[in-house]
């Protein structure tokens, strides 16, 4: 889960940088005194979202781990 994540900032911080290039005077008015590249807010988003992809897969690997495995193989 947290691959995708990584994949997803990955994509995103680049589609970002490229956009700010472009839309940097439009986004300037609506950001209240930051960057368009602020590398902490970007970071602090970043770490954001893993950190809840995380809790959110948390939940799901707890319960399969409390699944008996002979259990789950006939249960067909």
């Amino acid at each position: 889960m947290l691959l995708l994540v990584g994949i997803g900032a990955v994509l995103g911080v680049g589609a970002s940088f490229a956009t700010a290039k472009i839309a940097s005077h439009q986004l300037a008015g609506l950001l209240y005194g930051l960057k368009v590249t602020d590398m902490a807010s970007i970071c602090l988003a970043i770490a954001f979202i893993a950190v809840v992809a995380a809790a959110a897969s948390f939940v799901p690997a707890l319960r399969a781990m409390r699944v008996d495995p002979m259990v789950a193989l006939r249960y067909e």
